[in-house]
């Protein structure tokens, strides 16, 4: 697909289904680079209010990249979902990546 709907959130599931059609291994040092297909969507259907509907990491995710020890994480956009689903936390990924885990992130948004 070229882009996943607003507020679409990826789970742990699909990073491991991602893992194993594209056969790669994710481990300790690894950037970790995620795209939703956020600048696709605009191109084919305009703009849109993101921070209201976007797609991106689920926060059950966190417990894996701390596993894996991922060094960077990259998004196409703010790696949260967006809403986030968590109630009283609208980022928890930016949140929670980089007071706790110390994992630096890179939006492209």
């Amino acid at each position: 697909m070229d882009y996943l709907y607003p507020s679409t959130p990826i789970y742990v599931e699909d990073l491991l289904a991602w893992k194993e059609f594209a056969r790669v291994k994710i481990g300790s040092g690894d950037a970790l680079l995620v795209r939703t297909g956020r600048w696709a969507k605009r191109d084919a259907e305009g703009p849109w209010a993101y921070n209201r509907g976007g797609a991106g990491l689920h926060a059950s995710v966190l417990p894996r990249l701390r596993e894996r020890d991922v060094a960077i994480l990259v998004g196409d956009a703010v790696n949260d979902v967006q809403p986030s689903g968590v109630e009283g936390i609208n980022r928890p990924i930016h949140r929670l990546t980089q007071v706790n885990l110390g994992l630096p992130l890179v939006d492209n948004g």
